[in-house]
């Protein structure tokens, strides 16, 4: 039975295209289908298919990751997409920090927030020395890039804890479902620093990191920008998970280029999926 396989730039583009359907379709849910009084979807085909997407992205990232042939990728953090979306994410990310510093000083919950803030603002110290050396890799740099999985993990505890939002609304879940994407996304990150890439599982990790962090995102702006009652943190955790996506999106393995006559291979590339 012959194989069947796609390119880098074939898994790209179809991934682009789940990323912005997913986001088109959950934000016209937030528009169309929440219900502001009890802070969930009312029970309609439209919201059910959003859920669902989410499944149907997942599985579609990971088939067409296995679809991948070997050694046909390489890391896409070394292309000018990346330098452009690391300083966009590390200029957010600090944003990000003084938001929640001004909010905690407001609310009175400066110990809860401060930690949080301090995560963003080594994130943002780690996306911008990324940008000045992307091709770099470092042990040091690598314990670095944990910091921006620790920011991840105190958002998803921030939102969980948040009274002023219903446990299991959609707005929340979207949140903190972007924010699992920027974690494993950061694990593939991490493997390149190391020295240890993975270009299919990165591509993989990569799509779905776009998908759950833009879905995320852009619905959620979308709900503030139409005036849907939400903690006053969502907006900044969705510009962040915004500039994630994008990050995600740019910066996807590219096209390994073709091989040099009798050149020898790499050994520190896995291949592992």
């Amino acid at each position: 039975m012959k194989h069947i396989s796609i390119t880098p730039r074939a898994y790209a583009v179809y991934a682009t295209v789940l990323a912005l359907l997913g986001a088109i379709l959950r934000t016209v849910c937030v528009l169309t289908q929440f219900d502001a009084e009890v802070g969930y979807f009312n029970n309609g085909w439209l919201s059910l298919a959003s859920r669902a997407l989410y499944f149907v992205a997942v599985a579609c990232f990971a088939v067409g990751a296995i679809a991948l042939p070997k050694k046909s990728a390489v890391s896409g953090l070394t292309s000018r997409a990346h330098t452009l979306t690391a300083y966009l994410l590390a200029l957010v990310l600090a944003g990000f920090a003084v938001g929640a510093v001004i909010i905690g000083k407001a609310s009175g919950e400066m110990r809860t927030l401060l930690p949080m803030a301090g995560a963003a603002i080594l994130s943002a110290v780690y996306f911008a020395i990324t940008a000045l050396h992307d091709e770099r890799t470092s042990d040091r740099l690598a314990v670095l890039g944990f910091v921006p999985v620790l920011w991840s993990i105190l958002s998803i505890g921030e939102t969980y804890v948040d009274p002023y939002t219903t446990i299991n609304s959609p707005l929340k879940l979207a949140l903190q479902t972007g924010f699992l994407g920027f974690m494993v996304l950061m694990t593939a990150e991490l493997r390149f620093r190391l020295g240890k890439p993975s270009p299919r599982r990165a591509i993989c990790l990569h799509a779905v990191a776009a998908f759950t962090c833009l879905t995320g995102a852009v619905s959620t702006l979308a709900g503030f920008a139409a005036g849907i009652k939400m903690d006053s943190l969502y907006p900044l955790y969705a510009a962040a998970l915004l500039a994630a996506g994008l990050y995600a999106l740019l910066t996807f393995p590219t096209a390994a280029p073709a091989p040099i006559e009798n050149a020898p291979e790499n050994p520190e590339v896995s291949e592992e999926v």
